[in-house]
């Protein structure tokens, strides 16, 4: 080992930095996990969004001949199923179409009691904001909530909502508040749902990345709200076959920051602050991860003790990477068959048997 000496100084080169640095700079993730974190979105999908926001975790492994369960057990559909998406853009500028509509009544009732969503989906960005109801006739409510929100962030003013011509749209209070702040509204003629076939198609999109989620974990179906939610959140930060970059940066004019992306439903610890817990208590509690908390450093968890949904920090969680989340495509001679481990009905929340240690991998994140 020889230094270099620079006046009273001697300088020595070490490697160890550098080899540390390599290490965590060349670390990459299972897909299997990456995959489950991003809500199920195709590989090609992932492929665009490493170029389209920060943080994105790199892969281990590229996906071959496997099919995921949880994708089979939320999308599929018949060979012959056209999506026909809405693929063009007809609006100028962030706000200046609106388009909405309502999904439900959910067969399930959530903790907080709703069976309604409405959904308002920027016609020029793609960017969606989800609300939940317990009825219909909180729609001008939650709009009144996303005018706000959206004109404080934008700057923007809305020019145009479309619709269907359901009562919660088309009622005298909600003419009242579109008339008083010169809002255009534009309705679908009856029995023509296309017409809105937009803000139809996200809906769809919604619920199959949340069944998606809620089965790969067996989440009981009764957390569709924060399955949805957090699918929103996705959507917006990735990036979609119309648009150039996501909706999020068209609308805040920023890139998202994917670096703490989780598998909705991973089994974690959350820590408990000193003050909340005495001498000889545990120092953290069981729970399963819920989503994103906007403006705010910290994990959307269900303590599964207490059933309480919480906001936390520190966590610590433990993400599947058993190959029962992903089926192996074997050759047959007549037709294809896929093996898989068996898995078990989401009708609680700890219900699937959780999967040895040995396939399991834990990560440690601090928020603050």
């Amino acid at each position: 080992m020889e230094a270099k000496r620079c006046g009273n100084v001697y300088k020595l080169k070490t490697v160890g930095d550098e080899v540390c640095h390599a290490a965590t700079a060349s670390r990459k993730e299972p897909w299997a996990v990456v995959h489950a974190r991003l809500g199920h979105i195709p590989f090609k999908r992932y492929e665009q969004l490493l170029t389209m926001a920060d943080g994105v975790p790199r892969i281990a492994d590229a996906p071959s001949d496997h099919v995921c369960a949880g994708c089979c057990m939320g999308k599929m559909r018949e060979d012959n199923f056209s999506r026909n998406p809405e693929n063009t853009v007809k609006s100028a500028g962030v706000l200046d179409l609106i388009h909405s509509d309502v999904m439900g009544p959910m067969q399930t009732k959530t903790p907080g009691g709703c069976t309604y969503a409405v959904t308002f989906i920027d016609d020029f960005s793609r960017h969606i904001a989800v609300y939940f109801m317990k009825k219909k006739a909180e729609v001008l409510e939650k709009f009144k909530m996303f005018k706000t929100d959206m004109e404080n962030a934008t700057g923007r003013k809305i020019k145009r909502i479309r619709s269907d011509n359901g009562g919660e749209y088309t009622g005298r209070l909600f003419k009242e508040c579109l008339s008083k702040q010169g809002i255009r509204h534009e309705k679908t003629v009856p029995f023509t749902p296309q017409q809105n076939g937009l803000a139809e198609r996200m809906n769809r999109s919604l619920v199959e990345m949340a069944r998606c989620m809620l089965y790969h974990e067996g989440i009981d179906k009764k957390w569709w709200d924060e399955a949805v939610n957090t699918s929103a959140w996705i959507i917006n930060r990735i990036t979609n076959t119309v648009i150039v970059n996501t909706p999020y940066e068209i609308v805040y004019q920023k890139k998202p920051q994917l670096k703490n992306l989780k598998v909705f439903g991973a089994l974690g610890y959350g820590h408990i602050p000193d003050e909340k817990r005495r001498k000889l208590d545990t120092k953290a509690f069981k729970c399963r991860f819920l989503g994103y908390e906007d403006g705010v450093k910290g994990y959307r968890v269900l303590n599964v003790t207490t059933g309480q949904v919480k906001i936390v920090g520190t966590m610590k969680f433990m993400e599947t990477t058993s190959t029962g989340d992903f089926m192996t495509e074997v050759e047959g001679d007549d037709k294809d068959e896929y093996v898989a481990a068996p898995h078990a009905t989401a009708q609680s929340l700890d219900s699937r048997r959780r999967s040895p240690s040995s396939m399991m991998r834990w990560y440690h994140f601090n928020m603050r």
